[in-house]
């Protein structure tokens, strides 16, 4: 099997919920807005 990689946005977004991890989804919501300064529904997108 191929080893695959992450690409930089979804890197920073697996560290955010890796650091923080048991996250309810509102939590990382706020979490996301806040580090990567993303809108509630692309958080739930990702």
């Amino acid at each position: 099997m191929e080893a695959l990689k992450l690409g930089a946005v979804e890197s920073k977004f697996a560290d955010v919920i890796w650091e923080h991890e048991p996250i309810p989804s509102g939590q990382l919501v706020k979490l996301c807005e806040q580090r990567l300064e993303w809108k509630k529904s692309t958080t739930y997108t990702m």
